[in-house]
């Protein structure tokens, strides 16, 4: 049989209760103890993607002079390819989806 130190003994029961402790001071149901960090959904950032470029178009035709029926055309296409809409409210264009919701300003 095989001999150990009473030094190499304690250390072991040290850990061993060490680990039990650890064991039963983690909450259950978690997962991890570490939390995870808190990031947009990917479709959530598409959509800021998409009324970025929407924006982008819009002011740009704006800017450029085009006429209220252009405009009117560019709105209906930016709200078929990306369901977003494009306004223009006090100098400030905001872009929102077809449930009214704002998505993104500026001017």
């Amino acid at each position: 049989m095989m001999n150990i130190s009473t030094q190499t003994k304690e250390t072991l029961i040290i850990f061993g209760v060490a680990l039990a402790v650890l064991y039963i001071t983690t909450p259950k149901g978690k997962g991890s103890l570490i939390p995870k960090p808190d990031t947009a959904p990917a479709t959530e950032l598409a959509t800021k993607e998409n009324a970025m470029i929407a924006l982008d178009a819009y002011v740009n035709a704006s800017k450029a002079g085009e006429s209220s029926a252009n405009l009117n055309a560019l709105n209906n296409e930016l709200a078929s390819q990306y369901g977003l809409r494009v306004y223009k409210q006090g100098g400030i264009y905001i872009a929102r989806n077809s449930s009214g919701t704002d998505i993104l300003k500026g001017k």
